[in-house]
This record gives structure tokens, sequence and C-alpha cells, in this order.
């Protein structure tokens, strides 16, 4: 079967392309990819961490004060592990420095001091001078 002209001038103009521009492509598609895996993995781990302090607010008005700690503890060390992975990764930003301080305010600002707040005010025996102390350790954690 024939061709007809206009057709074997496109295939003849189509064997001059080589594969060489496809396999660039797709590498700079991979890299950017990466890229931004690299950019968004400590934003989600920050994104986690501000999860768990809303969460410490949840069970501190359920009144499940051990799952409130236990989720401020997660919370700070969420926090700890974003800031190492983002300056190991190379991949800090205004937007990430900015939700990280909102996440810290909410972890280490509002829950825990809604949490002894709560305490105090049901006057719960023996549990006041416990939440205290794990408090000054997250601050020590914050200023160090």
């Amino acid at each position: 079967m024939q061709l007809k002209k206009p057709f074997k001038k496109a295939f003849k103009h189509s064997k001059k392309f080589s594969k060489k521009p496809l396999r660039e492509y797709r590498a700079r598609a991979l890299e950017s990819s990466s890229q931004h895996v690299r950019q968004l993995l400590p934003n989600v781990l920050t994104v986690f961490g501000l999860a768990l302090g809303l969460s410490s607010l949840r069970f501190a008005f359920v009144g499940a004060w051990e799952h409130a700690l236990l989720c401020i503890l997660g919370a700070s060390i969420l926090d700890v592990l974003d800031g190492r992975m983002a300056r190991l990764l190379g991949s800090t930003s205004e937007f990430g420095a900015e939700l990280d301080s909102l996440a810290d305010f909410l972890s280490y600002g509002a829950a825990p001091s809604l949490l002894i707040y709560l305490i105090q005010f049901l006057k719960i025996q023996g549990s006041g001078a416990s939440v205290g102390c794990f408090i000054l350790r997250l601050g020590s954690w914050w200023y160090l």
C-alpha cells in the first residue's frame, strides 16, 4: 500500500528526532517532582503536629488528660523532627516557618495552658504538678 505524499513527509520528518530530548524531559520532571516532595515533607510533619495540638485541646475539654498529654508530647516530637528534616533536606521556606510558628503556638502555648487551667478548675488531685513539670520540660525544648 502506498502512502500519500503528505504522510510520507511527516513520516520522514519524525525520524529526525531522537529519544534524547524525551529522556531529558523525563529526568527534569522526575527531578522537579522530587524537589516538591522535599519541600512538602517537613510541612506534612508540621501539619501532623498541628493536628496533635488540636487533638490535645479536644481531649482536654472531654477530660481525657492522659491522651491530651500524649498528644502534646507527640506534637513536640514532630516539631523537633520537622525542623531537623527541613534543614537536612535544605527545604526551608517562609511558609514552613510560619506554619511551624502556628503549630508551636498551639502545641506549646494554647494546649498546655488550657490543660493546666482545666485541671485546676476541676481540682483534680495530684495531676497539676505532673502537668506543670511536663510543661516546663516543653518550654526548655523550645528555648534550646
